[in-house]
């Protein structure tokens, strides 16, 4: 058995191979929001102000999932947008129904908020395109 030196990982190259078409600001916000969705459990573990973490994360990966469909530069696929669709109806339906039974508009969005968590997919779906970004979803 030979003393083999232990050489430092190289971010950058793991990086620039695993994420090619993908900004440095993508592929981070990326691997920060799957750390916090494994090791931050529910999301209530760092509340800033009102918001959470993970409130904060949707936000910006809703806002770069925007702005990649309006640039153009990434899409989503068929299904995926009808499966998006089909939710947004029936997110709207399960709100019209809550107003309809004169319930209170605390309670209502109380009861959509977790589940606008669902639009994560588009996120998710842009930035997991082969199986080297699935073997890094599995490494962590």
């Amino acid at each position: 058995m030979g003393n083999k030196e232990v050489q430092p990982c190289n971010l950058n190259v793991i990086n620039d191979r695993i994420w090619t078409g993908k900004s440095k600001l993508e592929s981070t916000l990326f691997c920060v929001v799957l750390l916090e969705l494994f090791v931050m459990g529910s999301g209530r573990l760092l509340e800033i102000g009102p918001l959470t973490f993970r409130m904060l994360l949707f936000g910006v990966s809703m806002l770069i999932v925007c702005y990649n469909l309006i640039i153009g530069r990434k899409g989503v696929s068929e299904f995926s947008f009808y499966f998006v669709c089909i939710f947004v109806f029936l997110l709207s339906l399960a709100t019209f129904l809550g107003y309809a039974n004169l319930s209170d508009q605390s309670s209502i969005a109380e009861d959509i908020n977790p589940l606008l968590y669902f639009f994560m997919l588009l996120f998710f779906e842009m930035m997991i395109t082969d199986k080297r970004q699935i073997r890094l979803v599995s490494l962590l």
